[in-house]
């Protein structure tokens, strides 16, 4: 996520939410693997069943919980910096179609698209802010100021209108 001003930029990255989908795969994975070596409705099925998702239920409120935070950091800034409209961008249909290899695919696969978004739209009209979705295509080649379109480069500045 990021908060942008005309100024300034503000970068949130979900590297702490990322770690915590990992660690559920980690657990899922492990929990997974014992229980398959046991005679199904055993006594030892169950057990393992009730401690796979008891954990798995703690790291899902963990994830809620960060998902929370962050989505919270971006909304005071915005309301610090007076912003008034967020701009979201339309993501359905990203994951179709492609295959990046199995660990690229199910990063991907559960980035938290629609719980990001509900959460930013409904405490950023209890702020009083709105929230408009654009389309995602050509959005990292536009300029943010002047919003003329050319390919990124490091060492290029914007060309276009005057800022």
């Amino acid at each position: 996520m990021v908060c942008f001003d005309g100024q300034a930029a503000l970068i949130f990255n979900g590297r702490y939410i990322r770690s915590l989908y990992r660690l559920r795969n980690k657990v899922l994975a492990g929990f997974n693997s014992a229980i398959s070596k046991c005679q199904r409705y055993s006594k030892r099925w169950w057990k393992l069943m009730r401690r796979k998702w008891k954990r798995i239920r703690r790291i899902d409120n963990q994830i809620k919980d960060g998902l929370h935070k962050h989505t919270r950091k971006l909304l005071d800034e915005c309301e610090l910096r007076g912003i008034g409209t967020i701009v979201v961008g339309n993501l359905m249909g990203i994951r179709d179609n492609i295959d990046y290899g199995k660990k690229s695919n199910q990063k991907l696969h559960q980035w938290p698209f629609a719980k990001l978004i509900t959460m930013i739209t409904y405490k950023a009209k209890a702020l009083g802010m709105k929230v408009k979705h654009i389309n995602e295509a050509y959005t990292s080649q536009t300029c943010p100021k002047c919003g003329n379109r050319k390919k990124p480069t490091k060492a290029k500045r914007c060309i276009g209108k005057s800022h």
